[in-house]
C-alpha cells in the first residue's frame, strides 16, 4: 500500500484506558478482516495464474496451430502473477485491474461463442473474491487512519502495509 496512508504527525500512546482498548479492538478487527479479504483476492490471482499456466501445458499437447493462444495465455499468466505480486504495494489499483481484466475476458469469451454455463461456478467464485478484495482495499485506509488516531504502535500500521495480520490488543495493556 502506498506510504501516504500514515500521517506525519503520528503519536503513539503508551497507555490505554478500557474504553480506548475496546474502540481499538473494534477497529482492529475490522481492519484485520479487510486485510484477510485482500490476501484472499491476492491468492486468487496466483490461482488464476496457475490455472492459466495449466492451460499452457494442455496447449503444448495439442497438435493444432495454437501459437497465438499460447502467447496470449503466457501473457495472461504473467499479468496475473505481476498483479498478485504488486497487490501488497497498491491493492486498490492492482485488484481493480485484475477484476476488470477477468470480467473483460469473461465477456469476450461469452461473446466469442463460449457457453455462458461453462465454468460458471468458477467465474462467480473468482469475481466474488476479487470483488471482495477491491472493496476491502478501498475501505482499509479509513480503518488504518482510525487506528492511527487512536494511537496504536506504529509497527501495527507497518504490518498492515505488508498485508500482515494485526497484533492483538493484549499487547497494549
Amino acid at each position: 500500500m502506498n506510504d501516504n496512508l500514515l500521517d506525519d504527525q503520528f503519536e503513539e500512546k503508551e497507555h490505554f484506558d478500557q474504553t480506548a482498548l475496546n474502540q481499538i479492538l473494534k477497529v482492529r478487527n475490522e481492519a484485520d478482516e479487510l486485510l484477510g479479504k485482500i490476501r484472499s483476492a491476492r491468492t486468487m490471482l496466483f490461482i488464476l495464474a496457475g490455472l492459466s499456466g495449466l492451460n499452457i501445458v494442455l496447449l503444448f499437447r495439442q497438435e493444432s496451430d495454437t501459437q497465438t493462444i499460447l502467447i496470449f495465455t503466457c501473457l495472461l499468466v504473467a499479468t496475473f502473477l505481476v498483479l498478485g505480486l504488486l497487490t501488497a504495494k497498491s491493492p486498490k489499483i492492482t485488484l481493480s485491474m485484475a477484476l476488470g481484466i477477468y470480467l473483460l475476458l469473461t465477456i469476450l469469451g461469452i461473446v466469442g461463442g463460449e457457453s455462458i454455463g461453462a465454468g460458471i461456478f468458477m467465474r462467480i467464485f473468482v469475481i466474488y473474491f476479487l470483488g471482495q478484495g477491491v472493496t476491502a482495499a478501498f475501505k482499509l485506509p479509513s480503518s488504518l487512519q482510525q487506528l492511527q488516531r487512536l494511537g496504536v504502535p506504529k509497527h501495527w500500521l507497518e504490518k498492515a502495509k505488508k498485508l500482515q495480520s494485526l497484533p492483538t490488543t493484549r499487547e497494549l495493556r
